[in-house]
C-alpha cells in the first residue's frame, strides 16, 4: 500500500473514532436514571422535583409530616443499595437509579403546668421513649411538684 493511501486510512479510522466517541460520550451524559419514593413511607409524605435525572444534577426532596408526627430519618439509595449525602433535603444524582426513604416518628408534646412560679418550657418527646433525668427533674425545680400527666384536664393513668 503506498504511503498515501495508508496516511488517508488512518485518517479515515481516526475520524470514525472520534464520530463513535462523541456520539457515546453524548449517550453516557444524557442518560436519565429513574429516582423512586418508596411506597412504604408512612404518617408523612416525600416529593421530588424530578422524577429522573442525569448523573450530577441535583435532585431536590419536599418532606411533610403528619400532624403529630416528625421526621425521623430521610435516606437515599443508588440501585446497589449504597446511600448517598442527602444535604438540606438535597442530594447528587448517580449514574444508577435511586430509592428515597423517609420515616415519621410519633411525637407529644409535654407542657408544664404551674400554678405558682414559673413552669419549665415545653419540650417535645417522641412516643414511646422515656425522659431523661434532666427533664423530670426539671419537673420538680423551683419548688414545683410532680402530680401526674394529663391530656387537657383528664388524668392519664398508668397502663
Amino acid at each position: 500500500m503506498k504511503k498515501s493511501n495508508l496516511r488517508f486510512a488512518i485518517a479515515i479510522s481516526a475520524i470514525f473514532a472520534m464520530l463513535f466517541c462523541f456520539a457515546a460520550c453524548q449517550n453516557d451524559a444524557t442518560k436519565m436514571y429513574k429516582v423512586t419514593v418508596s411506597s412504604d413511607i408512612e404518617n408523612g409524605s416525600v416529593t421530588v422535583d424530578k422524577t429522573s435525572a442525569a448523573a450530577g444534577e441535583v435532585v431536590k426532596l419536599t418532606v411533610t409530616a403528619d400532624d403529630g408526627y416528625s421526621l425521623e430519618s430521610l435516606t437515599v439509595k443508588d440501585s446497589s443499595a449504597n446511600s448517598l449525602t442527602v444535604t438540606d433535603k438535597t442530594f447528587t444524582m448517580p449514574a444508577s437509579n435511586v430509592t428515597v426513604n423517609a420515616s415519621f416518628a410519633k411525637y407529644f408534646t409535654v407542657t408544664y403546668v404551674s400554678e405558682h412560679g414559673t413552669a419549665p418550657a415545653a419540650i417535645s418527646v417522641k412516643e414511646n421513649t422515656e425522659l431523661t433525668a434532666e427533664q423530670l427533674k426539671a419537673l420538680e425545680a423551683d419548688g414545683l411538684t410532680f402530680t401526674g400527666w394529663y391530656d387537657g384536664e383528664t388524668k392519664v393513668e398508668a397502663g
